[in-house]
């Protein structure tokens, strides 16, 4: 055999092997997509099922007074709210993870956009009668991020430590700054997660034993969404956390060096 036929045979197998993997990608993929949209339609059912019993037994009794309609209606406005945020994110993952989220990453001084994102929640934090401890150090230091996509971040993380904190439990944000990196962290005093759940916590709608505190709703997207920004900025994001001593997140990204 000559060497031009053997090098031919070697670019055919490695054509091969590369084709092969493209295909079990391509099936991963669909089966993934698969999974979603059945879990997704299932989500879907059960409030779009409590919106139609309530406005049918609405139109058919007619003897509820003002304050059980209301009561009714409220829980009308409440299961949509569930549908409206669950399309929003379902449709937000998708298009981060199709590339169509525009990022513009610069350098950013992250201390102050992680305390200005706190305050934001610190109302919502003050109905469950929630301190939130800041620890911002003196010092300064700068990540390069997307400031928009940064924010969405730190959004999803304190909107999901005020759910799952119950009422009168603490939350401490704290700026980390290292040689390498600046972290931050963000710690609940909520019910903490066995090994189980700890495993599934960045999936895809995954369905973990701890419940919101204050009836509030979750799409089990969020920290889907988290991981997925962070990857894409070139950051890491992990959770400490064992039963009983609720869940310390850590986003950690490249500092900018000067």
């Amino acid at each position: 055999m000559s060497e031009s036929s053997s090098l031919s045979a070697k670019e055919l197998l490695a054509q091969r092997t590369l084709l092969l993997e493209q295909v079990e990608t391509l099936r991963a993929s669909i089966k993934e997509s698969d999974h979603v949209l059945h879990v997704a339609v299932h989500a879907l059912r059960n409030p779009l099922s409590s919106i139609l019993m309530s406005a049918e037994v609405m139109l058919m009794e007619e003897s509820f007074s003002a304050l059980e309609r209301r009561e009714m209606m409220e829980g009308i406005v409440h299961e949509a709210e569930r549908m409206t945020k669950l399309i929003g994110n379902m449709l937000e993952l998708h298009a981060i993870e199709q590339g169509r989220v525009e990022m513009q990453r610069v350098p950013l001084e992250v201390a102050g956009i992680f305390a200005s994102v706190a305050e934001n929640y610190q109302a919502k934090a003050d109905l469950k009668e929630q301190p939130i401890t800041i620890k911002i150090p003196e010092q300064r230091g700068e990540i390069e991020a997307d400031h928009d996509q940064l924010v969405r971040i730190f959004d999803h993380l304190l909107s999901n430590a005020v759910k799952f904190t119950p009422p009168k439990g603490r939350l401490t944000l704290e700026v980390i700054h290292n040689p390498d990196n600046i972290q931050c962290v963000v710690k609940d005093s909520g019910p903490g997660l066995s090994e189980i759940d700890h495993q599934k916590l960045f999936g895809k709608f995954a369905k973990l034993s701890p419940k919101p505190t204050g009836k509030e709703s979750t799409t089990g997207l969020g920290l889907a969404i988290v991981k997925t920004l962070v990857l894409k900025m070139g950051g890491k994001v992990w959770c400490e956390t064992s039963l009983g001593n609720g869940c310390r997140f850590i986003v950690e990204f490249p500092r900018v060096k000067k």
